[in-house]
């Protein structure tokens, strides 16, 4: 528990004093947000098996690179699992959040002047 009492005092950037029994204060927004980005991202998938593609097809890199970073994923959550390094397991997730958004975006910089 002291390594988590300093990762979270680092993260914050102050001292914070939690017993072995407290949780984690986590504010409203944080977690209305993430229930809206899961809801979002399933309707968006929906979609994209109910509605015609025609010719088109996911290519196997998208594909690849899907499987590569939820294999990732599901590695450090069985590495963080033991531990119980949830800050640490948050900071892969938020990091692989950056990284999926720049893989998104960056087609689109690079194809419109």
């Amino acid at each position: 528990m002291a390594e988590t009492r300093v990762e979270i005092s680092d993260h914050v950037g102050g001292e914070v004093s939690l017993t072995d029994s407290e949780m984690i204060p986590v504010a409203a927004n944080d977690v209305a947000f993430s229930i809206h980005a899961v809801v979002l991202t399933a309707l968006t998938l929906f979609q994209i098996f109910i509605y015609e593609r025609g010719p088109q097809k996911v290519s196997r890199f998208a594909t690849g690179l899907v499987v590569l970073v939820w294999g990732f994923a599901a590695i450090c959550f069985f590495i963080a699992l033991p531990s119980h390094s949830w800050l640490w397991l948050i900071t892969i997730f938020n990091s692989i959040q950056v990284a999926m958004t720049c893989v998104k975006y960056i087609p689109q910089v690079r194809n419109n002047p």
